[in-house]
């Protein structure tokens, strides 16, 4: 196969059309599946997540990433501990959760602190970083 030394050039419009494909596939497949593999409490079916919250305010239940789409690869290292940079506390998910962030890292918006009780932001200006290099959860 031969090779070029012309750069490739990409249109700024195909990327765009790109990450919104990405996100439209995304969004399919973030409501079919959870960790827990049982349907979504009533009312709860394109909420955040698939269950209420429990006393200690994390939900009952996750969704993830249908397992058939979690086993294509991923593109991080599934890891499962985390730490809140704002009160230092590791906390573990489940492996499916771990599983569709690696698979995902963008596909949720928000994680739980067991020791603050509430959910979070995760991204590049997220609260979490990965236990073991503490490069940012969700990136």
């Amino acid at each position: 196969m031969a090779t070029s030394d012309r750069p490739i050039r990409l249109d700024l419009d195909d990327t765009q059309d790109v990450e919104e494909e990405v996100e439209a596939v995304r969004e399919q497949l973030r409501h079919t599946a959870t960790v827990k593999d049982i349907p979504p409490a009533p009312g709860f079916e394109h909420a955040s997540a698939p269950q209420p919250k429990r006393p200690d305010g994390q939900h009952d239940d996750h969704w993830v990433l249908p397992e058939e789409e979690r086993k294509k690869g991923h593109i991080r290292p599934v890891r499962q501990k985390y730490r809140h940079l704002k009160c230092g506390s590791v906390t573990s998910m489940p492996l499916a959760c771990a599983e569709t962030y690696a698979r995902d890292p963008k596909y949720y918006a928000q994680t739980f602190c067991y020791a603050c009780g509430e959910y979070f932001p995760v991204g590049p200006d997220g609260q979490f970083v990965w236990d073991d290099d503490a490069t940012k959860v969700g990136t």
